[in-house]
């Protein structure tokens, strides 16, 4: 078997009580056919491709146990295995914070694709990652007792390329930041796209797709530089180990146009969404549309908002219907009905003399006024109406108001 190492990764998995265990370790091909390549056959790599993990070291503890920071070198390491490291900004330390480190017996340094080195590889300008426990003092240098150091160089002679995808085009040309600047990336049909990920603990890889080295992506690239300048990928190894897991499928939103009314004909109509809502609690933007009957000119004021209104002008019902959009998705429509009417006056007098004159006599005559203008036959007392009492000719008694307003 022919291990082929691509590159040196940490895996992170929960443990219980707060003891989290972090496992490095190289993650390569394992190859034990002729040809060279992943599979059993002896033609170019088929459809197997899967990676291997050699465990080279495991961190166990509490959690906060192994501070895990990024740094430089600003000096090679002393016959005392002491080195200056400066660490990178955003890691909690002012700019230029210097600590020192100490290697202990059983600490262990790793280029990024996996080979071993030894103390020698550690002098001034060298970038890499270092594990190990930060003891803090108020009256001395901070001291890292380093267990592990993960150095960003790579042996003589082999060729790769590391950085975040800032551009993928659709002619299979990536658009790459490293360390040292800006570099293009062409990738042959050829060319071997794996992709490392980290699902519920578990380390796992797949072969990939040109579709797959997304911009965000940090990725190794093997090859070598090409004519015009740019890296010719002969294999891509994406790191989708942090990569967040993809956002749920977006659901539609669910629109409410309110509970339906009945109003008196020639007054105002407020309508309220504000009881649609979105699964995802996305924002909300609203369509409305009315339908009004026969003979109305009404429209809708504020139709883009949630509580939009109209006038019912004339008689009959009005249907007004909400859509609702949360940015990608409309709702299916709902509906409300207004009814609006013309409201009844009724006649006092008449009835009066349907359901009270057999038992309290016949009003005595007399003209007064009734609701609408006209002269209506009464006494000197004020007839059945909305604007009066009747007085009662057997009691004495108010009658009430027997006129007024069927709605």
């Amino acid at each position: 078997m022919r291990f082929r190492p691509v590159v040196f990764v940490r895996v992170l998995t929960d443990g219980s009580e707060g003891r989290l265990s972090r496992v490095y370790g190289r993650i390569g091909r394992a190859d034990d056919d002729s040809d060279g390549d992943s599979d059993s056959d002896s033609d170019r790599d088929g459809d197997d491709g899967r990676f291997t993990l050699e465990a080279v070291v495991i961190e166990l503890g509490e959690a906060g146990t192994f501070a895990h920071l990024k740094g430089m070198a600003r000096s090679g390491v002393d016959d005392g295995r002491q080195f200056s490291l400066m660490l990178a900004p955003g890691q909690g330390f002012g700019d230029a914070s210097l600590v020192t480190a100490q290697l202990q017996d059983g600490s262990k340094i790793y280029s990024r694709s996996g080979i071993r080195l030894e103390d020698a590889a550690i002098m001034d300008g060298v970038r890499g990652v270092f594990d190990g426990v930060l003891m803090l003092a108020n009256d001395a240098p901070d001291l890292l007792k380093t267990a592990l150091a993960v150095l960003d160089i790579d042996a003589e002679g082999q060729e790769v390329l590391r950085g975040e995808i800032m551009t993928a085009g659709e002619d299979r040309r990536l658009m790459l930041a490293t360390d040292v600047g800006d570099r293009c990336v062409d990738m042959p049909l050829d060319a071997d796209i794996f992709l490392v990920t980290l699902v519920e603990s578990r380390l796992g890889s797949e072969r990939g797709t040109y579709a797959d080295p997304v911009p965000g992506l940090n990725i190794d690239v093997y090859g070598a530089a090409g004519t015009d300048g740019c890296f010719v990928a002969d294999t891509i190894i994406a790191d989708a180990t942090d990569v967040a897991p993809p956002p749920a499928e977006n659901r539609p939103p669910v629109a409410d146009a309110g509970d339906d009314q009945s109003v008196e004909t020639g007054t105002g109509v407020m309508l309220d969404g504000t009881g649609s809502s979105d699964p995802d609690a996305d924002p909300l933007s609203y369509a409305w549309t009315l339908a009004a009957p026969a003979g109305s000119s009404a429209m809708l004021d504020a139709a883009d908002t949630a509580m939009p209104s109209f006038t019912a002008v004339v008689d009959g019902d009005y249907v007004g219907t909400l859509v609702v959009n949360d940015g990608q998705l409309d709702s299916d429509p709902d509906s409300v009905t207004v009814t609006a009417s013309t409201p009844v006056v009724l006649d006092g007098f008449a009835l009066y003399a349907a359901n009270c004159e057999l038992c309290h006599g016949p009003i005595a005559s007399s003209s007064v006024e009734n609701p609408d203008g006209g002269r209506h036959p009464g006494g000197d007392r004020t007839g059945p109406g909305r604007h009066g009492l009747a007085q009662l000719p057997d009691t004495g008694r108010d009658s009430g108001d027997f006129g007024g307003v069927a709605q």
